[in-house]
């Protein structure tokens, strides 16, 4: 009997001191929260920038403004809001055309700079409209989603998205599951 009350008394003890012990020591999954907390904000916060990138073999230039830019730097990614941009032959300086949108992020590490809208896109010969343009300056693409429409001075063409070189020379429009791509033509002005 006195062996059984010394070990109850001893396992009472251990269970008290190892109680204290874990109520005092930090718990690691509580400080969880604050780490991801502390990644999600930027690194970087500025306002009324400009600045330059190049497509892989740095025949564009895109010249990038943004009221305020929000860059996450452990993401690799910028925030832009609202997104101005001026896409220039950078051999000849020629303005080829511009693109602006509601907000932007741009993926430093894969080139992409994602355009959401409305972004409207203007280029000399022609307009385009669509919810969100998609710019992969290493693979030369330029990529048009949602609801897309072109207005030409002969034509105009409704799909639901298209895909074009860097220069718009070569544009495609493809349609959705549930909408023919149309483009009607129509007389230009010059004619009438």
């Amino acid at each position: 009997m006195k062996n059984s009350r010394f070990i109850l008394a001893i396992i009472l003890i251990l269970i008290t001191v190892f109680g204290i012990y874990f109520s005092l020591r930090q718990d690691p999954m509580s400080s969880q929260p604050e780490i991801e907390k502390e990644a999600e904000k930027p690194q970087q916060q500025l306002a009324e920038v400009f600045f330059t990138v190049y497509d892989s073999d740095e025949s564009h230039r895109l010249e990038l403004q943004t009221e305020d830019l929000k860059n996450y730097s452990q993401k690799k990614l910028m925030e832009l809001k609202p997104v101005h941009v001026e896409v220039y032959n950078d051999d000849t300086g020629e303005l080829l055309y511009i693109m602006d949108g509601e907000s932007g992020v741009y993926y430093t590490d894969n080139k992409i700079l994602n355009i959401k809208g409305p972004v409207d896109f203007d280029r000399n010969k022609y307009t385009i409209y669509c919810m969100e343009i998609v710019y992969d300056l290493k693979e030369d693409i330029l990529k048009g989603k949602k609801d897309v429409e072109i207005y030409g001075p002969n034509f105009v063409g409704k799909g639901h998205r298209f895909k074009s070189d860097l220069n718009i020379e070569d544009l495609e429009l493809f349609r959705s599951k549930e909408k023919k791509a149309v483009i009607n033509f129509k007389e230009s002005r010059n004619e009438e």
